[in-house]
């Protein structure tokens, strides 16, 4: 089930040989791989089919989350010397823009709004 929906493979003898290439790009930290491994046997329900399905989802989100750093200047440009930063800009947000389709019920509860369209700005600015 791990390769097939997930791309995820284990080994006979426990080892982890793949993780799924969830976004381009982008790598978990690696840091973080040891606590994903031991969530994955304590937290994930695997006796039942539907529960696995999300507990291991939620884990993966768990994993494959960029970790806050306080430690960086959050003023400081997005550049290869300030990774997060850039993960977000290059990264994320391109994926989000082409990516997400958010729920009907999303845009109806307020949940998520448009800021602003791309295709409407130019028109406005073409006008100046």
């Amino acid at each position: 089930m791990l390769q097939e929906y997930f791309r995820m493979t284990i080994d006979k003898e426990g080892n982890l040989l793949t993780l799924p290439q969830i976004l381009p790009n982008y790598t978990p930290e690696i840091g973080a791989l040891a606590t994903f491994m031991l969530r994955l046997s304590t937290e994930v329900d695997w006796d039942e089919e539907q529960a696995c399905f999300d507990t291991l989802s939620r884990e993966f989100a768990e994993f494959y989350c960029l970790q806050y750093d306080d430690t960086k200047n959050p003023t400081a440009s997005p550049t290869k010397d300030n990774p997060r930063e850039w993960t977000i800009e290059h990264v994320f947000l391109p994926a989000l823009r082409h990516r997400f389709i958010p729920p009907q019920t999303a845009s109806e509860d307020g949940s998520v709004i448009r800021v602003a369209s791309m295709e409407k700005l130019y028109k406005v600015f073409e006008r100046c």
